[in-house]
Parts: structure tokens; sequence; C-alpha cells
């Protein structure tokens, strides 16, 4: 018989373990853990980057690149303007999609996202043009500072107009989401209530295109 005061202290923890009179209770700890245990797979939930919400625009006569992350290879299903697109997330949870180019749509419609029991919906998102708004203090200077601000603020309806604002901000590595709050990271319709937040360039290059081309207009400003 192997003595075991010959083995190393592991060695010797590894008999133990698998020693026959402990089966039962290990058995019955890994029933445990498999049941109740916390899994990989919920700690990540169905979600999305802020620049995905009710009332987004999304750009139109060009297929559309949808992403997100979800629980570790659970299936992800999108729906929009009639159709749907399938994949499934990697063992990150990341996924993504193309849905079908769309032309231009000026009626805000549904779009969903689902995975297993979790889904996600957007409200009013239309198809137009969507414009990054970039640059220093001239794009960032709001509508409300804006010369004739008290005339055109009031009378800055519309409903095809709509903007993000991005807070600034430097970063040494591409980023997958930015914040949202006090009124920044979401999308707003260009309205009497909404307009003065907005860039004051933005918003006249925004407002001069949608009157011209008739179709929704994105402006994503990230000045």
């Amino acid at each position: 018989m192997l003595d075991p005061g010959l083995l190393p202290p592991d060695a010797l923890f590894i008999m133990q373990v698998f020693d026959s009179r402990f089966l039962p209770a290990t058995f019955a700890l890994c029933l445990l853990q498999f049941l109740f245990g916390p899994r990989a797979e919920a700690e990540q939930k169905l979600r999305m980057p802020n620049i995905f919400g009710d009332q987004m625009v999304l750009q139109r006569d060009k297929p559309i690149r949808i992403w997100g992350w979800a629980g570790a290879e659970c299936p992800v299903v999108v729906s929009f303007a009639g159709q749907s697109q399938s994949t499934a997330a990697d063992r990150d949870g990341k996924w993504e999609v193309l849905l079908q180019a769309l032309p231009a749509h000026s009626s805000g419609q549904a779009f969903t996202v689902k995975s297993r029991e979790e889904v996600l919906s957007f409200k009013d998102v239309l198809v137009g043009d969507v414009w990054l708004c970039g640059g220093q203090s001239n794009m960032e200077w709001r509508l409300r500072g804006s010369r004739d601000a008290d005339l055109e603020i009031p009378s800055s309806n519309y409903p095809g107009l709509r903007f993000i604002r991005i807070r600034p901000g430097g970063s040494p590595a591409p980023q997958d989401n930015f914040p949202k709050e006090k009124g920044e990271g979401a999308w707003l319709p260009c309205s009497p209530e909404t307009a003065g937040d907005c860039s004051g360039v933005a918003y006249f290059f925004g407002q001069r295109l949608h009157r011209h081309l008739n179709v929704p207009i994105g402006l994503i400003n990230a000045a």
C-alpha cells in the first residue's frame, strides 16, 4: 500500500477528495451548484448601445447594421419594417445583424429585438438620412444662444428632424457606448421644447436638408 506520507500535500488532497466516502456529498454539492449557482449566460442581459432608442432615425438606402449584447450563444431576432434577421451572440455575448436597405419612411414604426424571454422595443423609429455633426465650440454652440433664437425656436416644429447629443470626452480606445443622462444620449424630435439645446449649426443644416429632401433627418451631435 502506498504511504500517503511520501506524497506532496496537493496529491494527498486529490486522493481525499476522490475517496468514495465523499462521493455522495460531492455529487450533492455539484447538483446544487448546477441548479442554483450563477451562470455566465444569466450575467449578460439583452442590451444595445444608446445610439439605438425611441424616436431614432436609421439610414435609408443602405444595409442597416444593428448590434448589441445578450447571453453567451443566445439566439437574437431583430424585427423592423416588415423584415426580421436572426443571429446568435458569440461566447462574449456580442451579436450583430444587417437589415436590408430601406427607403425613406416618415411614419414612425416599432423596432424590436428578442432573445429568448427578453425583449427590447423602440417606438416611433424613422428611416432617412443620418449625419454626424462633429467639431469644437462652433458646432457645440446651441441654438438658444444663436442670433434670432427668439424667432427660430418657437417655429421649430419639425417631427421628422431629430437629434441626439453625445457628451464630449476623449478616450484612448474606441468606446462601445456612451452615457444617457441629463438630456444627453437620447433621440429627440425637433420642437420648440427641445430645439434650444440642439447645436445651432446642426439645426440649420438639418432643417434645410429636411425641407429640401422631404425625408427624415437624424443629427448626431458629438461636438
